[in-house]
């Protein structure tokens, strides 16, 4: 982790089988760790928004990575999904490089699994969420 190192004396494996499909319901779920949702490209059109068009795009933005996770977990989406968030954002540091990443939550008709990482840096924990 950056410089630092730590030794680790135990490790533990749980399996757990959580759903990950379509919900006819919405579904709340919180950023517990901040989503980093916005790549170069995409942040340069985000700064250039107003308001309500930012959130749009980050409506795109968090079902793009939804679709994305459904791809490599061989699940396809026949329905379309439906988001409403109600985030901020919050600085970040990824790979050393300072970013925008989003804290709050948001409501989706999809099941998510507990703890799921959504957007970039995932392997760092960045965007993991959680159900309300």
């Amino acid at each position: 982790m950056g410089t630092s190192s730590y030794k680790i004396v135990e490790k533990q494996t749980i399996e757990k089988y959580q759903n990950f499909c379509f919900s006819e319901k919405e579904r709340k779920y919180n950023f517990v760790i901040p989503w980093i949702a916005l790549n170069e490209k995409n942040y340069k059109e985000y700064k250039s928004l107003n308001k309500k068009e930012q959130t749009l795009l980050l409506h795109k933005v968090l079902v793009g990575n939804i679709l994305s996770v459904a791809k490599a977990f061989e699940y396809v989406v026949l329905s379309e999904l439906k988001v409403k968030t109600k985030v901020k954002p919050v600085s970040v540091v990824y790979k050393e490089v300072p970013m925008i990443g989003f804290t709050g939550d948001f409501k989706i008709n999809f099941k998510l699994p507990e703890f799921i990482g959504l957007g970039k840096g995932v392997s760092q924990g960045f965007g993991t969420v959680k159900s309300v």
